[in-house]
């Protein structure tokens, strides 16, 4: 055999000694990969949330829109704070079949740990392919205590139905929301707060409850004194809607007759 026909074969040979390693490699990440599909589907939707992409998140986890969430868009995610600044992601675990991944996020001063649940839809053996089944949104919950006449509004948006004392449940993203409250008059007032979001199951309601302002105050005051002084002005010895009366009789039997 020539020498160039022993080149030809050990060419041909080392060819495919470093296809079959090629192949190896490329199926090792392959599987790599797929197992790590469901991670990498957490990371994207907390990555989406962490740069207030809200309607990018919901479209990765599964989260329909419908007109009664007034928090579920870009624009109002935009006016939420704390939003989600760091988060880690363990790797799935399966357990009676069931597949899940655990991620710990974090949004200002909170810590919370949060669970994705994944399902297989097809792939080969060792080869998994996932999706991540619907995320259930946040809600925030508040009640708002006033006298009527007192609106608010929630990340800019002001709810159609506002009913004193209700308790109001909104879905929403991770974060906390602005609400900013509107009094239509200057003698009592509820200042501006942020109501944070709670994951699932967790709902928490803030109670909101008019307070009098320096007017109110003042006011309230003036009122008292001119009750009280209506009642000292009083020739009854029981006036009516007042806070004390006369006796009639005295401690030595005396009968009060006539108060001058």
């Amino acid at each position: 055999m020539s020498r160039g026909s022993l080149t030809a074969l050990g060419v041909g040979a080392a060819a495919a000694v470093l296809a079959t390693v090629a192949g190896a490699v490329m199926s090792v990440a392959t599987i790599g990969m797929a197992q790590d599909q469901p991670r990498a589907l957490v990371a994207r939707y907390l990555t989406a949330l962490q740069h207030g992409r809200a309607e990018q998140a919901m479209r990765i986890a599964g989260i329909r829109h419908s007109a009664a969430d007034i928090l579920l868009t870009d624009a109002a995610y935009a006016k939420a704070g704390d939003r989600i600044t760091s988060f880690t992601i363990a790797r799935p675990v399966t357990r009676s079949g069931r597949t899940t991944v655990a991620a710990t996020v974090s949004l200002g001063d909170r810590t919370q740990h949060r669970t994705f649940a994944f399902e297989r839809t097809g792939g080969l053996p060792g080869v998994p392919l996932w999706r991540m089944r619907p995320v259930a949104a946040d809600t925030v919950s508040f009640a708002v205590h006033a006298p009527d006449g007192l609106t608010y509004s929630i990340a800019g948006i002001r709810p159609k139905e506002q009913t004193p004392g209700a308790a109001v449940t909104l879905r929403a993203l991770p974060g906390s929301y602005p609400v900013a409250f509107s009094s239509p008059s200057s003698e009592y007032r509820i200042w501006d707060a942020d109501v944070a979001s709670t994951p699932a199951g967790r709902t928490h309601t803030v109670t909101f409850s008019a307070q009098l302002s320096s007017d109110g105050d003042t006011a309230a005051r003036a009122a008292v004194e001119a009750w009280l002084d209506a009642c000292l002005a009083s020739t009854s010895t029981a006036p009516a809607g007042c806070p004390f009366v006369v006796d009639a009789a005295t401690d030595d039997g005396a009968v009060v007759g006539d108060v001058h």
